[in-house]
């Protein structure tokens, strides 16, 4: 198949996409279909940066580069980073499999993903999406884009930033928000950063939702956006931020008042290490400048006698 170039549009910076396989292009249209086509003519970028996606029998990582940081991209996968962070090109290795070459001063990355022969002349290589998201994380954090673990949904031009742990209740309560006429932005990533007025900014991340199903006990990807017709930004000021915590004490849910002090924890815990990221000092002043927002704690209780009026309250 013939090299083909994909675009999108997150956080206000075009990504170009290079690659030459029908699934990688297929996943990349899925996931980021909001992003992607006919909503680029309608939204003004600033940067742009190029992507290629190359399969190769072995990832080619020189040898002698200095180890930076060694973790997970999640609970099983190990990550290393190789080259000190403003080095004129730096090396991410994604377990054994995928190889993340950037190199900022040219806006372009290189993405090598090892490809093995599997049965009945079957090609296997890694899917995208396993991928796609530290991949938008690295590269969007050279721009001052900062992805962040948290919910966002915004009323009359304003974001709320919702950040809670897995399991806590992002998603659902984005679902109820989204009923009661709140605009999406996303249920699981945003994007932080600041304008040139000093502002600080959320970006959305419009992909399909992972909602728990009763029957099954297991999350199902929901698209909010056409299954339920939820309206959706793609950038906003940021108002507020409510940390989300479940709470089974009581089935009602409870709005408190935070301190300046536990804001500044909660973005850093949910921002991704900071080893890994381009710009640290303007995400370490974002995190700061974020912290003299309005925050409040929500204690979620049972969502069934959750009120959407409750966050309605807030002075946005």
């Amino acid at each position: 198949m013939e090299q083909q170039r994909v675009s999108v549009v997150i956080a206000g910076v075009k990504l170009d996409f290079r690659l030459n396989h029908k699934a990688d292009i297929e996943s990349i249209l899925q996931i980021f279909r909001y992003h992607s086509g006919k909503y680029i003519e309608g939204l003004d970028y600033a940067d742009a940066h190029e992507i290629v996606i190359q399969a190769v029998e072995k990832l080619p990582l020189p040898e002698g580069l200095p180890l930076v940081w060694n973790g997970f991209t999640n609970i099983i996968t190990p990550l290393s980073w190789y080259n000190p962070v403003g080095a004129d090109e730096n090396f991410i290795l994604i377990g054994n499999e995928v190889l993340i070459r950037h190199i900022p001063a040219k806006n372009l990355t290189y993405c090598y993903l090892v490809e093995t022969k599997g049965l009945y002349f079957r090609k296997n290589r890694p899917i995208f999406s396993n991928y796609s998201f530290f991949l938008l994380h690295s590269i969007l954090a050279m721009y001052g884009k900062f992805c962040i673990h948290a919910a966002c949904v915004s009323r009359d031009g304003k974001a709320l930033l919702l950040p809670a742990r897995s399991g806590e209740g992002k998603t659902t309560l984005c679902m109820m928000l989204g009923k009661a006429g709140y605009e999406f932005m996303g249920d699981d990533l945003v994007f932080i950063s600041q304008n040139a007025e000093k502002e600080i900014i959320i970006d959305s991340l419009l992909c399909y939702a992972k909602l728990h199903d009763n029957k099954s006990r297991v999350k199902k990807e929901i698209d909010f956006i056409d299954k339920f017709g939820f309206n959706f930004s793609y950038r906003n000021k940021l108002a507020a931020v409510v940390k989300i915590q479940k709470t089974a004490v009581s089935e009602r849910s409870y709005l408190l008042e935070a301190s300046r002090q536990e804001a500044f924890i909660w973005l850093l815990e949910a921002g991704n290490n900071c080893k890994i990221l381009y710009r640290v000092q303007e995400w370490m002043d974002i995190c700061e400048k974020t912290a003299y927002l309005p925050h409040y704690t929500l204690l979620f209780g049972n969502k069934g006698h959750f009120d959407p009026e409750l966050l309605n309250s807030l002075d946005l």
